[in-house]
């Protein structure tokens, strides 16, 4: 499965911030936010889409775990 372009660009900005594959909630959202230019209920929904494609996944409600490398 590929991923969605604004998904790599938003991947390749986590990985720079934050090397151990954990961010918090927060500073994801904040990136994204930054990097794309969006909304908050855009934001939102990448979330749920990221989560369903199995690229990130919650831990405890504050953390979120990224499970996909950008190639």
């Amino acid at each position: 499965m590929k991923i969605p372009v604004p998904y790599k660009l938003i991947l390749s900005k986590v990985n720079g911030h934050c090397p151990e594959e954990l961010i918090e909630v927060k500073k994801f959202r904040r990136l994204i936010v930054r990097t794309l230019r969006c909304n908050r209920g855009f934001v939102n929904q990448m979330l749920i889409e990221m989560k369903e494609l199995g690229i990130i996944k919650y831990e405890n409600y504050r953390l979120i775990k990224i499970l996909k490398e950008v190639d």
